[in-house]
């Protein structure tokens, strides 16, 4: 998965700093917290597999509007 410029919607989160780092396994992109691999994965998922499962790991307050690729960097309203 590529750590580069990502951009969607209008949406274009940058990994730290504006750093862009090519190719990267999916581990050391979480290990670097490179954000945009994250959101990436998450597109590729698609948001909606991404956000069905939350409920067995203890979120209970996800609304609709949590529903973005932010998500995949904790950007949601309420937790």
């Amino acid at each position: 998965m590529t750590a580069g410029p990502f951009c969607k919607n209008g949406y274009c989160p940058q990994n730290y700093g504006g750093a862009r780092y090519g190719l990267t396994t999916l581990e050391k992109a979480f290990i670097y917290s490179y954000n945009t691999p994250a959101v990436r994965l998450l597109d590729d998922i698609g948001i909606e597999n991404g956000f069905r499962d939350l409920e067995k790991f203890g979120f209970k307050k996800v609304s609709e509007k949590d529903h973005a690729l932010s998500a995949a960097l904790g950007g949601l309203h309420t937790e």
